[in-house]
């Protein structure tokens, strides 16, 4: 029993012995983009990371409009703040970026429930047409023919 539990304590300390360099890594990955960078974030990578999100979001279906203008914003502010080297606006620029980031998955999932939505109105639409043919197809000769005989009852016929 004892040897037992020794070989189970080895292969435990094994496990983390092997997920601990990983553990490691992941808590200091962030110090490391930071010093290779040089600085926090890079405004024009984030912008085209927006960019990318703006575009994933027009092909799901998403209406991208208020996305490109504030997008177009954020490029006027970038632009002015390099040419007077002002951070504050760079800043909001990037603040702009960074609520177009947030906000484009939500703007492609409606499009893609948008999309969706007029797949099953129009299989509705098809499938109701489908069974009103059927049943004019089976209904209306007797239906014409019943209207034909109550209206033209009290017609007499003479013979000649």
């Amino acid at each position: 029993m004892n040897l037992e539990n020794k070989i189970g304590e080895t292969g435990r300390n094994m496990r983390i012995l092997k997920i601990f360099p990983l553990i490691i890594l992941m808590l200091l990955s962030p110090f490391m983009i930071c010093v290779v960078n040089g600085y926090d974030v890079d405004v024009h990578e984030r912008l085209k990371e927006a960019f990318e999100a703006t575009y994933r979001a027009e092909s799901m279906g998403g209406n991208v409009d208020d996305l490109v203008e504030s997008l177009n914003r954020a490029i006027n502010l970038i632009e002015e703040g390099e040419r007077i080297n002002d951070e504050k606006l760079k800043n909001e620029a990037l603040k702009l970026i960074e609520e177009v980031l947030a906000e484009a998955p939500k703007v492609g999932e409606e499009g893609r429930v948008a999309a969706q939505n007029l797949k099953t109105q129009t299989v509705i639409t098809i499938s109701i047409l489908a069974v009103s043919a059927v049943v004019v197809w089976l209904f209306m000769p007797r239906l014409f023919w019943r209207l034909w005989i109550n209206s033209r009852r009290r017609w007499k016929v003479k013979l000649q």
